[in-house]
């Protein structure tokens, strides 16, 4: 007897090119969700750049010169010191070392401000802005004249003030001693007239941290400018102490 041989048809459920293209398809919706959950997690702002340049100088005398100064040169916007912290550190020849960190005081108080001494009674937050970016500019008298803002006593407008003005292309930051802290100059701890070693503070205290006047010509202070919407440092330079 014959066997008779049955032929078998197989047929594909899905033509290749198909098959292909759905592979594109699934492909491309797993690399969508994706990088959308990737660019939901990017929420940091993209830092901007700034130029400047930073003197430092001590000329290590009572009532003398010593100062302060950062000068913004450019920027690619504006930058609100609100967004900031300028940092400083140092280490003097004579083995002296501190640093701070200045941000804009979290509440308006007196014990918020960095800056503060008596006769008269002062508070402010330093670095204290000059010229563009800065609202009001005009120092009043070292004598100390009331507020608007009702926070007693001070030698800046509260605009001034850290915190509360912008970088821009000319914004000039300084800061000078003052008299009564010129007692230290000389090494020695104590007090001359109305400020006491230790507990008052002023503007170049503030900004390079205490005991600053062991800097001589030839240290080396450290600043930094640390955009805290970004996280990025965008100014870091190694500024040489200058001196008479």
């Amino acid at each position: 007897m014959r066997k008779t041989r049955k032929t078998t048809t197989h047929e594909n459920a899905v033509s290749p090119v198909v098959g292909v293209m759905l592979m594109l398809v699934v492909t491309i919706i797993i690399a969508a969700v994706v990088s959308a959950f990737s660019g939901g997690m990017t929420t940091a702002k993209k830092a901007p750049t700034i130029d400047a340049t930073c003197t430092i100088y001590n000329d290590g005398a009572w009532a003398g010169s010593s100062y302060f100064n950062f000068k913004v040169n450019g920027v690619s916007e504006p930058i609100p010191t609100k967004d900031l912290k300028l940092m400083t550190s140092w280490t003097a020849k004579d083995g002296t070392h501190n640093s701070t960190s200045i941000s804009a005081p979290g509440n308006v108080s007196y014990t918020s401000l960095n800056t503060h001494y008596y006769n008269p009674t002062v508070y402010y937050q330093s670095p204290i802005g000059y010229g563009p970016g800065v609202a009001q500019f005009t120092a009043y008298s070292s004598s100390g004249d009331i507020q608007p803002d009702g926070l007693g006593t001070h030698t800046y407008y509260y605009a001034q003030q850290w915190g509360n003005y912008s970088l821009v292309a000319g914004t000039v930051l300084k800061e000078t001693p003052i008299n009564y802290e010129g007692f230290q100059y000389f090494n020695t701890v104590g007090s001359k007239y109305n400020f006491v070693y230790g507990t008052d503070i002023d503007a170049m205290q503030a900004t390079l941290g205490m005991d600053w006047w062991h800097l001589q010509p030839g240290d080396t202070v450290n600043v930094k400018l640390y955009h805290i919407p970004s996280g990025q440092i965008i100014y870091n330079k190694d500024v040489q102490v200058q001196g008479g």
